[in-house]
């Protein structure tokens, strides 16, 4: 069936299947990995728009860990994310920078490592940027493992407790390691 003239093609259509646009819509990859730092947890990405080597996707990370002496942190991070990326012999380079919400749980406590009464606790949604770098090899059939480091900022890091007029500052540079595994398809 040929097109017709001035239509969009659909994605599952003959006439474009293979094609370079079919392909650039088409999901390319994932990595989920383990997030070491300030706070320890995990996260997970996936490319979703891929043209030659830029790169748009998401990241979402989950992270908890001990703010200071006598808090508990817990994050939750969704990132539209931008990237470049040049591979060679079945290695890859991937430098991205992210923007998007991190949902933060904060507990300060009289006991430390967050144990004990909890004298405040708040939440609040905050704006967060990132800036990443990955190296990836290539394993075989689609799998790679993948080693690289991210640094988050929080423009804006101030959480009120709830029911009280009482603030606290999370961290608002907080640098991490990222090992994990990949598959691309």
């Amino acid at each position: 069936m040929a097109p017709v003239l001035g239509s969009a093609p659909a994605l599952a259509d003959a006439t474009t299947a293979g094609t370079p646009f079919a392909r650039a819509l088409a999901p390319h990859g994932a990595t989920l990995g383990a997030v070491l730092g300030r706070e320890d947890g995990v996260r997970a990405e996936a490319e979703l728009l891929v043209n030659g080597r830029w790169t748009l996707g998401l990241a979402a990370v989950a992270q908890t860990g001990v703010l200071r002496v006598y808090g508990a942190e817990r994050d939750g991070r969704l990132l539209e994310t931008a990237g470049v990326e040049a591979e060679w012999r079945g290695w890859s380079v991937r430098a991205a920078l992210g923007a998007g919400v991190q949902i933060t749980s904060l507990r300060m406590s009289n006991m430390p490592g967050g144990s004990g009464q909890v004298w405040g606790a708040g939440s609040g949604a905050l704006f967060a940027t990132e800036a990443s770098a990955m190296v990836r090899r290539e394993l075989g059939a689609g799998w790679s493992i993948a080693l690289g480091g991210v640094v988050t900022v929080l423009p804006i890091s101030t959480i009120r407790f709830d029911g009280a007029s009482v603030t606290e500052d999370v961290g608002r540079v907080a640098p991490s390691a990222v090992i994990g595994v990949g598959y691309r398809w």
